[in-house]
């Protein structure tokens, strides 16, 4: 499992922003339950991407399936998860705040002192 603000994290750096983030990291949730071990025969990893999408190997990374996840999301918005075509993601918003709270006060923090 992965935490909620190192996944804000993969989709921060992206190109993820503002509701679209939160959507994103809610849509993780909702899918593989932030695990990036996630499989269920045909999705695969943190982002629950078909196992046809990319090489299994990029989908199992959570760095490249973010990218891969990102590309996906440019060319059909979110309708590849069906969490958000359903609506499941939305029990997850509250976490995805959080974690993003979290995530921006560590990136602020960082900013602050220079590191």
């Amino acid at each position: 499992m992965i935490e909620v603000p190192e996944v804000v994290s993969l989709c921060y750096d992206v190109g993820w922003r503002d509701k679209n983030l939160i959507a994103m990291v809610a849509i993780v949730g909702a899918e593989s339950n932030y695990d990036e071990s996630f499989s269920d025969g045909t999705r695969l990893g943190l982002f629950a991407l078909r196992v046809n999408t990319a090489d299994s190997e990029d989908l199992l990374d959570p760095n490249q399936a973010a990218k891969v996840a990102r590309e996906i999301y440019e060319e059909n918005y979110f309708i590849e998860w069906p969490s958000w075509v359903i609506g499941k993601y939305l029990q997850y918003v509250k976490p995805a705040v959080h974690g993003a709270g979290e995530f921006y006060v560590q990136l602020f923090e960082k900013e602050l002192i220079g590191g």
